[in-house]
């Protein structure tokens, strides 16, 4: 089973238009942020910022996300989908943001790029991804989605991607821990109920 790690600095990629050098408005440690996201914070406060939160797909009758979590099944027709979440995004003025997510295999290496050139009219927005999650096409690990705003990485997240079989073994393994712990909270409430029996008497 699949271990989720604890995503490292990002490795340069083989892509030019990300790698290119100058004076970074990034502060060199990185940090937690909202939903297990590892967020590169801007140097400036109130700089534009970022969280991934991974589904499986976009209720019809609302905007709600299905399938939220970090762990997907290969299979037919399958996809892994991504919302970033933009906060502070007024902070790029009258610039239109240029935003690039990578989305990045097993091996660390990028294998699909989505470049959205954004126009920030509210304080909050949001962006938007995809890649396939179909056998022969994905192989099972954990993959990376990297966000960069102008060529500076402000957020990246891991998932994972597991075989139906494995899939199954981790919804047994998950069950049985569910049903452990209530045994055990239902234990306990017996216990204190016969305790507060023998008091009365």
């Amino acid at each position: 089973m699949y271990a989720l790690r604890r995503p490292l600095l990002p490795l340069l990629l083989a892509l030019p238009l990300l790698g290119a050098p100058g004076c970074s408005d990034r502060v060199e440690i990185a940090s937690g942020g909202p939903d297990s996201t590892t967020v590169h914070p801007a140097k400036d406060p109130g700089g534009v910022e970022a969280s991934i939160v991974f589904y499986r797909a976009e209720s019809k009758k609302s905007d709600r996300l299905l399938g939220e979590g970090r762990f997907f099944t290969i299979k037919e027709d399958s996809k892994v989908r991504a919302r970033v979440n933009l906060f502070h995004a007024n902070a790029l003025g009258d610039r239109e943001g240029m935003f690039h997510l990578v989305w990045v295999d097993p091996e660390g290496k990028a294998f699909y790029t989505k470049r959205i050139d954004y126009n920030p009219d509210a304080e909050e927005g949001a962006l938007s991804s995809s890649v396939s999650a179909t056998p022969g096409r994905r192989d099972p690990g954990e993959y990376m989605l990297r966000v960069y705003l102008y060529r500076e990485l402000i957020a990246e997240k891991s998932f994972v991607l597991l075989t139906e079989e494995e899939a199954a073994a981790r919804a047994k393994a998950e069950k049985a821990a569910e049903s452990g712990s209530s045994k055990k909270k239902s234990s306990g409430k017996k216990r204190s109920a016969k305790k507060s029996g023998s008091s009365k008497k």
